[in-house]
């Protein structure tokens, strides 16, 4: 009996020796924990999946809407459908969009970004969306579906993310004051406007969109008039006649449009709208170029007087030394329009001048352009109206007592135009512009094949540059 004992009690302490099949029977009770625990993970990472689909729809519709906003007639009520209605062509992946909605705002938190707002004025769209996301290992805990919400709020366009000098040239030789065959300019108060009626009112658009507050503005049209030898910039007259232009190269040549009374020639405006999109009437740019959509109308004192032929190749060098001489830091920017080629004669000079200066007219406006952005980081817009395919940059040989390059593109022009092409006036203005993002045309014969821009009016080019300058963005509200 004792012996019997014995060998129980040595196969119980051998059994418990024994730990062979020990991890089977811990990983037997733990796989379903594991499987559980790794389930009710998937039905959170898709919750957080759900949550971030979701916010990158918000962020897309409100960035949507204010794209439309910041169009060529854009609204506020439109900027609010295209939000609203965003998700319904843009299903969200995972998730089950119940309700959107949108809305206008005024944000001043941001007053270095986006454009002055009022009560009734307002800067931003901001977008609120709700939806669910299905379960799975949840649903046997009674949640079968979790709801998720976000919202995002996107600045209307016209805002600067840096503070800018924007000098505009207008083109105002007598062909501007053509009745414009540009069917989608369209200026309150005129049946049939002018060229420079439509480009006038695209300077009002720059510069209600712009931030009076941070951005400067200059106005420069030629041809010029005369200044003086302290005071090189004009002012239009509101009544009476305009005095004669004087010819290009001339000692002392005015281009610019005074900002106040006795300003020099390297002074820009800053006090040429309120704030809140509203141009101020008494500041003498703004009576300059007029404000057409006013509820009280204000007509413009510039004109398309003519007088002298096209040459822009000074007065681009005139618009870059005044961006140079400012010196507060800001982004230069050069906005330009013109319809017609650099085709000056001899007597659309001084005396003497002619014959030291060309004869390749469009060349030397471009090795100008290019200057101002290679040499000194400005941002050169182009805007070309109606400009001819085939003529309109001819050399001129007769009357010149040095030798110039022909009228073709050289290497220091390259602006994605072939080498040795003859210039025209819409290869010149496509040349002008800094890259070809900033590029514009009126006419479909006259595009740019790498640029994003496709044909406009004169009004929604502008518009567009607006936009450019302050584009919409996502901010925090």
């Amino acid at each position: 009996m004792i012996f019997r004992f014995a060998s129980v009690l040595r196969a119980l302490r051998n059994a418990c020796r024994d730990r062979r099949g020990i991890t089977a029977m811990v990983v037997g009770f733990s796989v379903p924990v594991i499987v559980g625990v790794a389930s009710m993970g998937v039905d959170y990472a898709l919750v957080i999946a759900g949550k971030t689909a979701l916010q990158a729809n918000a962020d897309a519709a409100a960035l949507a809407g204010a794209q439309t906003w910041s169009a060529s007639g854009g609204t506020a009520n439109a900027a609010q459908t295209t939000a609203q209605t965003w998700y319904s062509s843009h299903p969200v992946q995972g998730v089950t969009v119940t309700s959107a909605s949108a809305s206008t705002q005024c944000l001043t938190t941001y007053a270095n970004v986006l454009p002055s707002c009022s009560s009734s004025s307002p800067n931003v769209v901001k977008v609120t969306e709700t939806g669910t996301v299905n379960t799975y290992m949840w649903r046997f805990f009674g949640i079968d579906a979790v709801t998720i919400s976000t919202s995002a709020t996107a600045g209307k366009s016209g805002g600067g993310s840096v503070p800018l000098n924007v000098v505009i040239v207008i083109d105002a030789t007598a062909s501007m004051g053509n009745t414009t065959d540009d069917t989608g300019c369209a200026v309150p108060g005129y049946r049939s406007p002018t060229k420079f009626e439509c480009a006038l009112y695209g300077a009002q658009t720059i510069m209600k969109q712009l931030i009076a507050a941070q951005d400067n503005v200059g106005l420069l049209v030629f041809p010029g008039t005369a200044g003086t030898s302290t005071n090189q910039t004009w002012t239009p007259p509101c009544s009476g006649s305009y005095t004669s232009p004087v010819p290009y190269r001339t000692s002392n040549i005015a281009y610019q449009i005074a900002n106040t009374s006795g300003a020099t020639n390297s002074t820009l405006d800053n006090a040429y709208n309120s704030g809140v999109g509203t141009l101020t009437h008494s500041d003498p740019l703004v009576k300059a170029v007029g404000d057409f959509a006013s509820s009280t109308a204000l007509a413009a004192c510039l004109q398309a007087r003519g007088g002298e032929g096209t040459y822009y190749a000074e007065i681009l060098a005139k618009a870059t030394s005044l961006l140079t001489a400012q010196t507060n830091g800001y982004q230069n920017v050069i906005i330009m329009l013109s319809d017609g080629g650099s085709s000056a004669t001899s007597s659309d000079f001084a005396s003497g001048a002619y014959a030291t200066y060309g004869p390749s007219q469009c060349n030397q406006a471009v090795q100008q352009a290019y200057n101002a952005a290679n040499s000194h980081s400005i941002w050169v817009y182009s805007i070309a109206y109606d400009s001819n395919t085939t003529s309109g940059c001819p050399t001129y040989t007769s009357g010149h007592t040095t030798t110039y390059d022909t009228n073709t593109v050289s290497a220091s022009t390259t602006a994605g135009v072939a080498l040795g092409t003859t210039w025209t006036p819409c290869l010149t203005m496509q040349a002008i512009a800094s890259d070809p993002t900033k590029f514009f045309s009126t006419s479909s014969g006259c595009r740019l094949s790498t640029s994003p821009n496709s044909y406009s009016s004169v009004n929604s080019a502008f518009q567009q540059v607006a936009g450019a300058l302050g584009m919409p963005r996502l901010v925090q509200n």
